[in-house]
């Protein structure tokens, strides 16, 4: 299988086809690894993908987030207190 060189400038590309040529890179990256180096890429990515979305919702929350939302340390024990 041949190598894949692609250049990309900034401002060439909108956005969906810039992530569709991405999806064709992580493809062809993946193509290329080796059986063995599979399930430790697979872990790998796994993971970033749970944390991008923790990170989203984290970012969300705090975009919904209100003043009022807050609790002290001592209401927050006390609710803990009843549960």
């Amino acid at each position: 299988m041949g190598t894949i060189l692609i250049n990309v400038k900034s401002g060439n590309l909108n956005g969906n086809d810039y992530m569709n040529l991405m999806r064709i890179r992580m493809h062809h990256l993946i193509e290329q690894l080796a059986d063995e180096d599979l399930y430790n890429v697979w872990n790998i990515i796994q993971g970033l993908h749970y944390d991008f979305y923790m990170l989203r919702s984290i970012e969300e929350l705090k975009e919904l987030q209100q003043p009022w939302d807050m609790l002290t340390l001592e209401e927050a024990t006390k609710q803990l207190m009843f549960f």
